[in-house]
């Protein structure tokens, strides 16, 4: 078992702040549907009650706000009160513990190699869901439907994120960027993953929430994409044992994505990808990126331990 997971016996007082008051799988899966729930379903009908259907004609400072709140509420609160209630030890559950420099600068390595080559896994991703879907009927179906759904999520992302001045910026950073990174990692690097970790093996602990992480995001195109940063970014928090690093991470890739979209916006970028991209010009560079990041993992993972004792 991992140094930064602590043993729970199961004959023990959970009144002692130190065991739980269910299997910690029960506990994940418990704030899974919870998160779910009260999250996606209520926090979608709160939103349907307040701003109507319509969400393109909201007031757009409000449908942050709105956002903003439902995160903090629906899904950090939660969180912070499970642990409480199930382990006691919130400290121990959810990371709350600093890491130091070289830590935070490993990881960060490692995701400015992971996002460049993503965008390449989402080129070749693309042209072969568009091959598939020519050939094969009912595929070419689901694909315009997913296309559909992806144009309305982006136009509506669109609106939330479009700012035209310093305070409207920073806004949207905090938006969408900030609140974010600490809720969605408390809950799923800090509760969940960290639930499964102590029943099962790290791997698996990592995989199974990254994939419901993925899937929490509602965007079929963007799945495999989101599991494989959901995949690093809980890699980061089980070798450094602190939550301080993924929600730096997951801040950084959402900065990352709106200074892009502050710069180019949607419609530019998705011209100039149509226009002047082809497969054979981005062969060579992705499985140069693959194999530099496949590298950089193996490395972390062995030498670790000697890295983090750096100062």
């Amino acid at each position: 078992m991992n140094e930064n997971i602590p043993e729970f016996p199961e004959n023990n007082n959970p009144a002692n702040g130190r065991y739980p008051l269910m299997s910690p799988v029960a506990a994940a899966v418990t704030g899974i549907v919870l998160i779910l729930v009260l999250y996606q379903f209520i926090g979608g009908l709160l939103t349907l009650l307040i701003f109507g259907v319509d969400i393109s004609s909201a007031n757009v400072n409000a449908l942050r706000l709105m956002t903003v709140a439902g995160q903090l509420l629906f899904i950090l609160t939660p969180t912070i009160m499970l642990a409480k209630y199930i382990y006691s030890d919130v400290d121990t559950i959810l990371r709350i513990k600093l890491p130091n420099f070289t830590e935070i600068a490993i990881f960060f390595i490692g995701l400015i190699i992971l996002i460049p080559l993503l965008q390449y896994f989402l080129f070749f991703q693309e042209l072969l869901i568009r091959y598939i879907a020519d050939n094969v009927e009912i595929i070419g179906k689901l694909y315009e439907l997913f296309e559909e759904l992806s144009r309305q999520m982006e136009q509506s992302l669109s609106n939330l994120f479009t700012a035209d001045s310093i305070f409207e910026i920073s806004f949207v950073v905090v938006v969408a960027a900030v609140v974010p990174a600490v809720c969605e990692e408390f809950f799923f690097r800090g509760y969940v993953q960290r639930s499964l970790e102590l029943k099962i093996s790290p791997f698996w602990a990592i995989l199974i929430t990254s994939i419901i992480f993925g899937l929490f995001h509602f965007n079929p195109v963007m799945l495999p994409a989101l599991i494989i940063l959901g995949f690093y970014i809980g890699f980061a928090a089980y070798k450094s044992g602190s939550l301080v690093i993924p929600v730096f991470l997951h801040f950084f890739n959402n900065f990352f994505s709106l200074i892009v979209f502050f710069i180019f916006g949607d419609e530019e970028l998705l011209e100039a990808a149509d226009q002047s991209v082809s497969a054979g010009d981005e062969i060579f560079p992705f499985f140069l990126l693959l194999l530099v990041f496949a590298g950089f993992i193996y490395w972390v993972n062995k030498n670790y331990s000697r890295l983090k004792t750096t100062k």
